[in-house]
């Protein structure tokens, strides 16, 4: 087995295909299908072909950017429009690819309730500003690494250099490249709800263009509460400019290691023999690992470290039990219909992408 070279950035899952869009533009020109290609930062404009959509079409490899497809169908066509978007959406499937159809009618009254398009699908009229709007409608159907198509690059890169000057911007997979007291800042997207899964600590997934990661943020006293509730109003969609906690190296002291170094190399040594004949013996690990006595340094956040030099264990920290009121009485409230949606509409319908991370410097704190 090959080592790990450590200069390379890290594996990260891979940015999700494309999304395919048809959208039916009957103006002259189809103006707003090409305002709304205007919008997207890197796209392929297609003029949809009947006879390109009857098999897959020839979509270039290389090409990574969103893919619009453009018809130009008047109002009474609707079983045409259906039967063109259904063909895109299949060639999207073959592909690996979302899908998203959008119908401008110039008469809204021409579509009937028994005109059904594909999944993620907007019939709209034709309005003032309607290439924005589809745009925008764009984001609440697609997933969070998706919608990273439509938002331009340089967005994706806007450090906070008022709040952290000092913090220099460094993409996901090269966030293991950086020495770990070195100031670093991410600009990503919030793939979700940020959940407490153990005592004072928070944990959210984030992601870029280059990858996907876990970010966690612990809680370390009412110094931390404002940064604690910060997180916890994180939505999915939303970007954040993100610190990364500046951590300190704490070494032993130097009498100590010079006693564990004859223990730590015979530990190697048993540790890696041990690694070889693991089918044998599997206590040679085990021993091999104690022996190493554990590592002469570590890296520690600097908030962790107590007055006296040593790490403070926040998950310790007690708790005062407050009595129980149980209710005298339960309801039920129906929260899914029969088809398993929710009997009332999310308020939150379009992801922020507005520049600036709202942290405020005085109370806020860094997190990894």
């Amino acid at each position: 087995m090959s080592k790990t070279n450590k200069n390379k950035p890290i594996s990260q899952p891979s940015m999700p295909k494309a999304p395919w869009i048809y959208i039916n533009d009957p103006t002259p020109g189809s103006v707003h299908a090409n305002e709304l290609a205007a919008l997207i930062p890197d796209v392929l404009h297609l003029i949809f072909v009947e006879a390109a959509f009857a098999v897959k079409p020839k979509i270039p490899k290389e090409h990574k950017s969103m893919v619009l497809i453009t018809d130009t169908k008047s109002d009474h066509e609707n079983n045409q429009k259906i039967k063109s978007s259904m063909q895109v959406y299949e060639s999207a499937i073959k592909s690996g690819t979302n899908f998203a159809s959008i119908n401008i009618m110039n008469d809204m009254s021409k579509v009937s309730e028994t005109d059904i398009f594909g999944t993620n699908h907007l019939n709209i009229a034709d309005v003032p500003d309607i290439a924005t709007k589809i745009y925008k409608w764009l984001f609440t159907v697609l997933s969070v690494r998706e919608t990273l198509y439509l938002i331009p690059e340089e967005q994706m890169k806007a450090t906070d250099d008022k709040l952290f000057p000092d913090y220099a911007y460094c993409p996901l997979n090269e966030a293991r490249l950086r020495p770990k007291d070195a100031k670093v800042q991410f600009v990503v997207l919030i793939m979700s709800k940020p959940q407490i899964v153990e005592e004072n600590k928070l944990v959210w997934t984030v992601a870029d263009r280059t990858g996907a990661a876990s970010f966690y943020f612990t809680w370390r006293g009412p110094s931390s509460q404002y940064t604690w509730d910060w997180v916890l109003s994180f939505k999915p969609g939303d970007r954040k400019v993100l610190p990364r906690l500046l951590c300190v190296e704490i070494k032993e002291k130097k009498r100590l290691r010079l006693v564990k170094a004859p223990l730590r190399a015979t530990g190697a040594v048993i540790g890696g023999t041990g690694a070889v004949i693991k089918a044998v013996g599997r206590g040679v690990c085990k021993v091999g690992k104690t022996m190493k006595m554990g590592p002469s340094s570590q890296w520690i956040p600097e908030d962790d470290i107590g007055p006296d030099g040593n790490r403070n264990n926040w998950s310790k920290v007690k708790h005062v039990s407050m009595k129980v009121d149980r209710p005298t009485a339960r309801k039920t409230i129906d929260v899914f219909n029969e088809k398993g949606e929710k009997n009332w509409s999310d308020c939150a319908s379009v992801a922020s992408t507005d520049v600036g991370s709202n942290f405020d410097e005085k109370n806020g704190k860094d997190f990894v």
